[in-house]
């Protein structure tokens, strides 16, 4: 061996024991960071735990572990990279919440992106859990995914959808392909939500379902394209849910469910029937304890619908319609309250389905009370211009009652009741939603075209309405009667009939009057001294205790110390019934009876019956003592006859001149 020989060996020997030696420093090396790493708080392992004898670290750009592999082997290396069997990454997601994946087998790629196949589940010390057949992860951000079903367990939440994308260090979960959801499974109502997708941040606290969103409960659902629930901090109750487009609540109570006993946790009603809310937002406040609804709120555009069973044979549908309505939940989960605001509309449509009947209230707001046991709408309290329609019949008002236990509306602060053929005012107006009837309360006042008068009890040339004022009215719906008591007065035109009490027949246009009774019509009883005609039409005065008009038979009669009176003439009597031309349009004759006296500007007379006849000017008087004094001359009878016109005086149908004389004649009246 020479000596060249020699040097080269000597050189190789240094090379090798360098290259030996930076081995051994780099394993040293390895060693101590591995001691002296961040040992992370994993979630407990399942009870029969695999042996990893393999490990493998990724660092991240600035050199910090980025997660952690663990196997039990490694079984084969590919072009693309490393498997590994019985495997489970380490890493560390929001918040520096330590975050679990195992699986059957583990792919590593060259580009640090990672496979998982056959029973991967992902899993925090949150409770958190996702299982799936096969999940991908990929660096930059840490993102995992599935492409296939999934399962998700969280706290009290159960549920699975079609696909799932987890970004680890913001902590945000995406559900896709079909989301099915149960919360509080193990509870005796669990909420059970669907949706096309789902999205939830657990630094936040909320999830987020998207489309064809379905929320069921019990009897209960609700359905929209976008619903957010909002959790609690400890994740163990939800705080809020807000539903967005085209948000609808339902629910639907069976008879047989109706009953003390029953517990419809955060149901509108426990009424029969079913209820619906709708609007383009609502939004759901639970109490602070995360159980239990506390109030709803339907926003921009509510819409509230309840509706009685279908076999119910009485009773109103109701439908609540504004921009904002707000509910009140007590703890047993029924409602109390309602708020509406921004404009707001009450219907009550009967159950008969009669259209006509329908009620509709409008108020720019709305406060009402519902009953918790039965679910009904108790009152309503309307502000701020009511108004009211039925039919045919409207009404406005400054602020408005319904008392949903009798069907009531009362109107106050300047109510106006209207249809085609009438007007009421009144300091308070009272509708019976039911029957229709009315009441005006204080200072009553309403106008008609016609009425019970028409051209008959208030004859008139013109078309001029009829009023009538007093303390109260009741007007009966079904009978067609407006009765008008304290101070009642009508009037059109000059003429007027004033009493204590009031009573219009619109059915036979009829009028009876009561109690100091005070009728003043334009009624041509005495003509003029010329004869002339076309002349300007006096009235004629008559008080009495009661008072009839009869449309039909186009009579007025009085009863009770009657007394009328025409320019110069007095006619006195206990009844006197006035009968009119045919139309009304004048005076066909008068007929009193009972102690009758009749005063003139030239004389007096008396008897048991008189009649008068306007267009002849003949009285003609019957009874047992009739009597006439005019100039002082006395002429007495049985019956006698005379004339306003001429001193023409007919005894027992005989004329004579008017002097003392006593003449027989027939017992019985006219």
């Amino acid at each position: 061996m020479t000596f060249t020989q020699i040097r080269i060996i000597k050189w190789m020997l240094l090379v090798l024991f360098v290259v030996c030696a930076g081995y051994v420093v780099h394993h040293l090396r390895e060693g101590m960071r591995s001691a002296t790493a961040e040992v992370l708080d994993i979630p407990d392992e399942p009870e029969n735990v695999t042996s990893r004898q393999v490990e493998l670290e990724q660092l991240d750009s600035e050199g910090n572990t980025a997660w952690t592999l663990k196997a039990a082997e490694s079984v084969g290396q590919t072009d693309s990279g490393q498997q590994f069997r019985d495997a489970e990454i380490h890493f560390s997601g929001a918040d520096g919440t330590p975050v679990v994946v195992t699986a059957d087998l583990c792919h590593v790629r060259r580009d640090s992106s990672v496979h998982l196949q056959g029973n991967v589940v992902i899993r925090d010390n949150t409770s958190l859990r996702l299982e799936a057949e096969s999940l991908e992860f990929r660096r930059f951000p840490d993102r995992v995914w599935s492409t296939e079903p999934v399962r998700y367990f969280k706290d009290d939440i159960v549920g699975d959808a079609g696909s799932m994308s987890y970004i680890i260090k913001r902590g945000e979960l995406n559900l896709d392909d079909g989301v099915d959801m149960i919360l509080n499974p193990s509870s005796e109502s669990p909420l059970h939500i669907t949706s096309k997708s789902a999205f939830m941040n657990k630094t936040r606290h909320w999830v987020q379902y998207l489309d064809k969103v379905e929320v069921r409960q019990k009897s209960g659902f609700l359905t929209c394209n976008d619903l957010q629930v909002f959790l609690t901090d400890d994740h163990t109750g939800i705080e809020r849910i807000d539903a967005f487009e085209n948000a609808v609540m339902n629910l639907e109570v069976s008879d047989e469910e109706v009953d003390d006993d029953s517990e419809m946790s955060g149901a509108l009603t426990s009424q029969a029937g079913s209820k619906r809310l709708s609007a383009e937002r609502l939004e759901m406040l639970f109490r602070p304890s995360g159980e239990g609804l506390e109030r709803v709120r339907a926003l921009n555009g509510g819409r509230l619908e309840l509706r009685l069973p279908d076999n119910a044979t009485e009773g109103y549908h109701k439908e609540l319609t504004g921009h904002t309505l707000a509910f009140d939940f007590d703890e047993q989960g029924e409602i109390t309250k309602l708020r509406g605001r921004g404009g707001v509309t009450l219907v009550l449509i009967p159950v008969s389905g009669d259209d006509g009947a329908r009620t509709i209230i409008r108020a720019r707001r709305i406060e009402g009370d519902f009953d918790p046991m039965t679910g009904d709408l108790v009152d309503a309290r309307c502000t701020r211009a009511v108004e009211f329609e039925q039919g045919d019949v409207r009404a406005t008002a400054g602020e408005g009652i319904f008392r949903g236990a009798d069907s009531k509306l009362i109107l106050i602060k300047l109510p106006r009741l209207w249809d085609p053929r009438a007007s009421l005012e009144a300091r308070r107006i009272v509708v019976d939603i039911e029957t229709g009837n009315v009441r005006g309360i204080r200072d009553v006042r309403s106008s008609s075209a016609g009425g019970s008068g028409g051209v008959g009890l208030f004859p008139s040339t013109e078309k001029e309405p009829v009023y009538f004022v007093a303390d109260h009215l009741f007007y009966n719906r079904s009978r067609e009667l407006a009765v008008y008591t304290g101070g009642a007065r009508g009037f059109q035109g000059r003429s007027r009939v004033e009493a204590d009490t009031i009573q219009i027949f619109e059915k036979t246009g009829d009028l009876i009057a009561e109690g100091d009774v005070r009728t003043v019509l334009l009624q041509d009883l005495v003509k003029s001294e010329d004869g002339e005609e076309g002349g300007p039409v006096e009235p004629t005065v008559t008080t009495a205790a009661s008072f009839h008009y009869r449309a039909v038979d186009e009579v007025l009669e009085y009863h009770g110390e009657v007394e009328m009176r025409a320019k110069e003439m007095t006619l006195r009597g206990d009844r006197v019934e006035v009968r009119l031309n045919k139309g009304g349009s004048g005076v066909e004759e008068v007929y009193a009876e009972g102690e009758v006296e009749i005063s003139m500007a030239d004389g007096r007379a008396a008897g048991e019956y008189a009649r008068y006849l306007p267009d002849e000017q003949s009285m003609t008087l019957q009874g047992e003592h009739a009597w006439l004094q005019n100039d002082g001359k006395l002429t007495e009878g049985k019956q006698l006859t005379f004339f306003l016109s001429n001193d023409k005086i007919l005894v027992d149908g005989q004329e004579q001149n008017r002097t003392k004389t006593t003449y027989t004649s027939k017992t019985h009246p006219f």
